[in-house]
């Protein structure tokens, strides 16, 4: 398993996002290749198995004026706490850690001419 599972998202005049997992991914499974064929709009999607696990990497030109980043706070803090607590700046970033829970869209990244959010 990988130790360096997760996202990557940047602009540079468009969308590059690239998620990357620990593990094996079934290319074969019918829900993916239906979403790959259905999928609409100027963006090219690449996925491909890896020794260490799978690479799912995109590039989206419907590019907006910015990300919305929204998170849900864990279930044992309210936002408020959860923001005093839980951000570090570091080297000129921003860092927080979230537990990683059993709820629906845990994190969210939009972007695009209107993304949701605040």
């Amino acid at each position: 398993m990988s130790d360096d599972n997760g996202g990557n998202f940047s602009g540079d005049g468009s969308v590059r996002w690239e998620i990357i997992s620990g593990d094996k991914i079934e290319t074969s499974s019918v829900a993916l290749k239906r979403a790959l064929k259905t999928a609409k709009g100027p963006s090219k999607v690449v996925q491909r198995r890896e020794p260490s696990g799978a690479r799912c990497m995109g590039l989206d030109h419907r590019i907006g004026e910015q990300f919305v980043v929204s998170v849900r706070p864990p279930s044992n803090m309210s936002a408020a706490q959860f923001i005093k607590k839980a951000i570090v700046v570091r080297n000129g970033r921003v860092y927080f850690t979230l537990p990683i829970e059993r709820v629906s869209k845990q994190i969210m990244i939009r972007w695009g001419e209107n993304p949701s959010g605040v």
